[in-house]
């Protein structure tokens, strides 16, 4: 059994900021891998970097990662990077490596490693992704982002998400192919 979820949710003060925090717990079966004594995370960033997760590898300092834990402690700026979004941040955070081979993903941190199947992975992440969007849905109205730059970038962030989220539900409903790593 997979457990993956974002625990007192909370903003920072100020309406300006985009990313709701709070702490994580990730659990598979009797392995630890992330818990609410790893402190203050930015959970609407690890959102999406889980997402990607779902079709690609992430090993720190990778592409994917964006120079960014995969749980990063803020992310505070999102800039437009390509054809996607790139978030940066503080030193901080959690980091995993997460690879998918065949049926499986392995998940490591430190010396802690845990197995789980594609499907137990993905599910665990649209779940903790729904968490969170539904916090957003729930707060009150965030103040816009004032640069264009970011504007563009945030944008970018929330397309992803929503597109990510939907590819993810046509895999799981069995619309498209399920041959991503």
């Amino acid at each position: 059994m997979i457990v993956l979820e974002a625990v007192n949710l909370v903003w920072l003060s100020g309406a300006a900021d985009q990313c709701a925090h709070g702490a994580v717990r990730l659990s598979v079966g009797d392995e630890l891998l992330v818990s609410p004594e790893d402190g203050e995370l930015t959970v609407t960033a690890a959102g999406l970097l889980l997402l990607r997760t779902l079709e690609a590898n992430y090993e720190p300092d990778d592409e994917l990662a964006d120079h960014i834990q995969l749980l990063p402690h803020c992310g505070f700026f999102v800039y437009p990077d390509g054809d996607r979004c790139s978030i940066s941040g503080c030193p901080e955070g959690v980091d995993l490596t997460v690879v998918t081979n065949g049926d499986n993903v392995t998940l490591r941190r430190g010396e802690v490693t845990a197995v789980t199947t594609r499907a137990q992975w993905r599910d665990a992440v649209i779940s903790f992704v729904r968490q969170i969007e539904a916090f957003h849905e729930r707060s009150p109205s965030r103040e816009a982002v004032a640069d264009p730059f970011e504007r563009e970038g945030w944008q970018m962030f929330w397309q992803e998400w929503h597109r990510s989220v939907r590819a993810t539900d046509d895999r799981a409903i069995g619309r498209v192919g399920d041959d991503a790593p």
